[in-house]
């Protein structure tokens, strides 16, 4: 029989202690649209979206968007994905609005069609591999190992209510299919082909239009969400329950409770969380149903507030697996919240029903002998929680009750009163609760204080009373008659009148927190001694107002100050100070308490804090983990018997016991989500979290790896450690987003290890390794170092060999030979030089006379070593040959044979060498084209790479070439000549700029609308800026005296104006200068 439960208008009203705070993620965060249908997480920890335009990967710092691709079979077939499902095999099925059934492969990134065009709705997956698909048009039942597809109809298959399959839930402990359609709910059992429809007749469910089904396994009980309420299947009992009604039924409108509170019940996903509450997914927000207290409570999307549901268009709903809840909204994009229980439990007023506190901004807290909780506001007055209600009562203000709605303090003295300070006097209270006394400044009341604000209240264990006030201290004695009065005009110490603390420490003395420092009172000395800051000792507190006074278990005293944490050292009267050095977040400190753990905690600006002193380990807590507030109340604190701490700020209380602050367990788990290599994604295709490992050669030497944890609790406090075998010294943290990058790594085999950390810093023991191969250049490689030191041992052999044969003669001619040769070259040289600057100051570029200046020194030795070596050595080992064979008329001896003959092998070697420099002067010459001062038409890359290459000797091991081409540019007519000539005088000064300490140049190309621009910057100390306009003018040089002409820039910007282009210099904003080189696509240099 069916039992449809009505719900009491009033259980709409029972709310959580705590409002869920929303996340919200949508398009501007890189979402593919703000519609979301379907949601799923996969073995890995990433999740997928399944939006209107796109599916979507999710790291918790990026998303990557797979979309339809025209002609590309193996892309997403729809855009609009409608469902997503991860079966035991890890494999992700897709289902969309159009185009079918698809399954995604991670390691190749592509998709394949299983389903063609067709509407898929829903989708489940059974055991033996098999998937169930709901549609349009029918069931479909797919085994994923064959590939055969079955289709199940109403028209064939009666078991089928309709062949709109709109939900699916395979229920693995009776191994059967849950089918829920668009006109019922029925039972399938494959294994025997058996069915039954539930639901139908009198009894049966609210609504035969099935949206959405949820097993859950602690109930035994199967939820049903329809277009009109949410129904419950007992499984052992076979029997459906109605639990919400949101319209009256048509047929039976007497049966229903109708609550139209909620509006539309339109059931698109159910939800159930660790505490117990099923979330509903509706067109009207977030339903949340307690089904074994019956409360119920309803989230809405609230436009005045970002920390809201993003909209009341629920369509799907996903728990991941580190405690959050994802909602899916139509037009509303994601919104999250964290479905962990909160350590801290929260207390504000209701703005409903006038049952909570009268206001926010708490000032004061006390949990009395009896249990009563008190709480003091500033303008709402006192309010007091009887341990038999839930409702706060609110103490009245006027001459029998109250004396100000501001409420400083609280404190209960041994007799059981209660004291309230005000801003106007203090009030005290019977152990009932009624007003029993009222101490003013007034001069004629002999129950008089020092000042009517009273800001602090301590009874000491002679059972006086000590009342701080805004301008001094009343001590009032165990009958609460005046003993004195301490001001700090008076002699009593005291160095400012407003007090903020009062404690007692271990020998019985008085602790007081002012503006103007920290105060001590003892009955010895009868007055305040006093401590404040410092600047010059390190030892003295960090700030002198102080706004806290604690003296934990031990007997020592802390005081939070408005610059950190202090720590008296008993034995000297020296403090130790707490500050951000020490890991402090925050260090305007307002109040400060202890556990019975001896942890030190403090309300800030920016949340509470938590210290042990023993090991200095500090956390954070902010309105993430529950907090009302980031920001608290000066000395609104309480520390109950039983060691509750309570913690009052701008926007309630706090109230939590300090064990169950527990650390966050969760090993997130550790992917990578993309690797470039240069410009280039690795791999090319797939997810790079599956790649093990990947090759670059030597000169793609910038390499960046991003990593995520998967924790979605609070990405941005995930943090990512890495370390790279072979490279690195420590494990080092990575960069904002979890970017690690390296550049120039040295050719060899590296394995890259990375960590990661929940959001609580806790670091997961799941750890991701990557290979990373460096290819030497050929230069680099054992086989041609082992060729290199052969063909130097065999020419060093040769040279000993022939030099010690006792062939004087050849060696005093050779010698000869070599000074003519050297004082040629020398020559050569100088003309060289003297060309050099005749060139540059006739107009040609000072870079050509660089250029020519390093080639020459390159070429000494080789040319020496052709010259000496072909020239002589031939030509003397062709005269030796013949007088040898003139001298001699038989045959030559054999060893002597051998000789001639390994000598001209070692020319052939020398003749290898001279061609090599032959090849040099022809890229000289390639890249000035010299004779070629015709327009040509090219791409200005091959100037950029030509000029690089010929300035590789000037980069030393800290200097390094960055390239950003666009390889997209078309070709231009140019002078080859004068722009070679312009790349090398712009580069020549980057070079020149981060020579004396090391440094980047980064040389980028692209296409600004009409015009090639060819950006060259550097990391040097750049130019200043009065002497930036000056750089263009002739013989103008920022050089030492004598070693440039000042004419490099200048015939640069002519020659670039004869292009119609334009060169121009900036200083960057941190440092270095970049020059920009445009020329237009269209139009003949002038």
């Amino acid at each position: 029989m069916r039992l449809i439960v009505l719900l009491p208008l009033f259980a709409l009203s029972e709310v959580w202690s705590q409002t869920p705070v929303f996340n919200r993620i949508s398009m501007e965060e890189g979402l593919s649209q703000s519609s979301v249908f379907s949601m799923v997480q996969d073995s890995t920890g990433f999740l997928w979206i399944g939006t209107q335009d796109g599916l979507n990967r999710y790291d918790g710092h990026e998303f990557t968007v797979f979309r339809p691709v025209n002609g590309d079979s193996l892309s997403l077939a729809d855009e609009w994905v409608t469902s997503l499902l991860t079966d035991r095999k890890d494999r992700l099925w897709v289902g969309t609005h159009q185009r079918g059934l698809q399954r995604y492969h991670h390691a190749t990134g592509t998709f394949h069609t299983v389903l063609p065009d067709i509407r898929i709705w829903t989708l489940a997956t059974g055991g033996d591999g098999v998937l169930w698909a709901g549609t349009e048009s029918g069931l479909y039942r797919i085994d994923t190992d064959s590939g055969t597809i079955r289709l199940f109809t109403s028209e064939t298959h009666p078991f089928l209510p309709a062949n709109s399959v709109l939900a699916l839930l395979w229920h693995e402990k009776t191994r059967q299919l849950v089918i829920g359609t668009a006109s019922g709910l029925s039972l399938y059992r494959p294994s025997d082909g058996t069915f039954s429809v539930i639901g139908t007749g009198p009894g049966g469910l609210s609504n035969s239009l099935i949206l959405s089904l949820y097993d859950d396994h602690d109930a035994e009980t199967l939820w049903i969400g329809t277009t009109n309420g949410l129904n419950a299947y007992r499984w052992k009992e076979a029997s459906i329950r109605t639990w919400l009604v949101f319209k009256e039924s048509v047929s039976s409108p007497s049966r229903y409770s109708s609550l139209n509170r909620f509006g539309d019940g339109t059931i698109r996903s159910i939800l159930k969380d660790p505490e117990g509450w099923l979330w509903l997914g509706t067109d009207n927000g977030l339903k949340l149903l307690h089904p074994q207290t019956g409360r119920i409570r309803e989230i809405r999307h609230d436009p005045g507030s970002d920390q809201s549901l993003s909209n009341d268009l629920v369509r799907s709903l996903l728990a991941d697996r580190s405690g959050n809840l994802w909602v899916g909204t139509a037009a509303g994009g994601l919104s999250r919240t964290d479905l962990k229980k909160k350590p801290f439990n929260l207390v504000q007023g209701k703005s409903a029903g006038g049952s909570g506190l009268s206001d926010n901004n708490i000032r004061s807290m006390l949990r009395d002998s009896k249990n009563r909780l008190w709480v003091g506001t500033l303008g709402g007055g006192l309010n007091l929680l009887e341990p038999e209600s839930d409702r706060f009562r609110t103490y009245p203000v006027g001459p029998a009750s109250i004396g100000h709605h501001n409420i400083w303090a609280l404190t209960e003295d041994r007799q059981g009163y209660i004291w309230v300070g005000t801003s106007r006097g203090a009030n005290r209270l019977s152990p009932d609760g009624k007003p029993a006394g009222f101490w003013l400044d007034d001069k004629k009341n002999q129950q008089i204080l020092v000042d009517p604000i009273v800001r602090a209240i301590l009874e000491d264990r002679q059972n006086r009373l000590w009342i701080g006030t805004d301008h001094g201290v009343t001590l009032l004695d165990q009958n609460r008659r005046l003993i004195r009065h301490f001001e700090p005009d008076d002699d009593s110490g005291l160095l400012d009148g407003t007090v903020f603390s009062l404690a007692e420490g271990p020998d019985g003395s008085i602790w007081v927190a002012t503006p103007a420092g920290l105060h001590r009172y003892s009955d010895a000395a009868g007055r305040f001694r006093s401590w404040v800051h410092n600047p010059g000792d390190t030892l003295s507190l960090s700030n002198s107002t102080i706004r806290s006074v604690y003296v934990d278990r031990q007997g020592v005293l802390w005081a939070g100050s408005n610059n950190g944490l202090n720590r008296m050292n008993p034995d000297s009267s020296t403090f130790t100070r707490y500050t951000t050095r020490e890991g402090l977040i925050n260090t305007y400190i307002y109040a400060v308490a202890g556990d019975a753990k001896n942890r030190i905690w403090m309300s800030t600006n920016l949340g509470l804090i938590r210290l042990d002193p023993v090991s200095g380990s500090i956390r954070h807590f902010s309105t993430q983990h529950g907090l009302q507030a980031m920001e608290f109340n000066t000395n609104s604190v309480f520390e109950s018997p039983d060691g509750e701490l309570f913690f009052g700020g701008i926007n309630g209380f706090n109230r939590f016991y300090p064990d169950s602050v527990t650390d966050f367990t969760y090993d997130a788990p550790v992917v990578i989500s993309r690797i470039h290599v240069l410009d280039r994604v690795v791999p090319a295709s797939g997810e790079a979290s599956f790649l093990p490992g990947f090759e670059v050669n030597y000169d793609e030497n910038v390499i960046t790896v991003r990593a995520s944890a998967l924790d979605f609790t609070r990405p941005a406090s995930n943090r990512i450690y890495f370390f790279l075998e072979g490279f690195s010294r420590e494990w080092m943290q990575a960069g904002a987003g979890g970017v690690i990058t390296f550049t120039n790594l040295d050719p060899g085999t590296f394995t890259l290890r990375i960590r990661g950390t929940n959001h609580d810093g806790k670091i997961s023991r799941f750890e991701k390794e990557l290979s990373i191969v460096v290819h030497p250049p050929f230069w680099m490689t054992l086989w041609f170092r082992l060729l290199l030191i052969a063909v130097i041992g065999g020419l060093a052999g040769l040279i000993v060999w022939i030099r010690f044969r006792r062939i004087s003669l050849q060696k005093i001619m050779l010698e000869d030979q070599v000074r003519v040769r050297t004082r040629e070259l020398e020559s050569t040289l100088s003309d060289l030089k003297e060309a050099q600057v005749r060139l540059v100051e006739s107009e040609k570029l000072a870079s050509v006379g660089q250029l020519t200046a390093g080639l020459a020194h390159e070429m000494n030795n080789p040319i020496n070593f052709i010259t000496s070596g072909a020239v002589i050595i031939r030509r003397n080992l062709e005269e030796i040959e013949s007088m040898l064979t003139a001298r001699v008329p038989e045959k030559l001896p054999e060893d002597v044979h051998d000789v001639f003959t390994e000598s001209r092998q070692v020319l052939d070697g020398i003749e290898s060498g001279a061609k090599r420099t032959a090849a040099i002067v022809a890229d000289l010459r390639k890249f000035t084209r010299l004779d070629e001062s015709v327009l040509k038409t090219d791409y200005v890359h091959s100037g950029l790479s030509m000029a690089i290459s010929l300035l590789q000797h000037r980069l030393t091991p800290d200097i390094r070439i960055d390239t950003h081409f666009d390889k997209t540019l078309p070709a231009v007519e140019l002078n080859h000549q004068e722009m070679n000539q312009v790349f090398l005088a712009v580069l020549i000064n980057a070079i020149e700029a981060v020579e004396p300490t090391g440094g980047s140049i980064t040389i980028s190309t692209r296409l600004d609308q009409n015009r090639i621009v060819i950006s060259i910057s550097d990391t040097g100390p750049g130019i200043p800026e009065p002497v930036l306009p000056r750089v263009f003018d002739p013989f103008f040089t920022t050089k030492p005296v004598g070693r440039h002409q000042g004419m490099g820039l200048t015939l640069a910007l002519a020659m670039v104006k004869r292009h119609q282009g334009s060169l121009t210099l900036r200083n960057h904003p941190d440092v270095g200068i970049q020059a920009d080189i445009t020329i237009p696509l269209h139009g003949s240099p002038q």
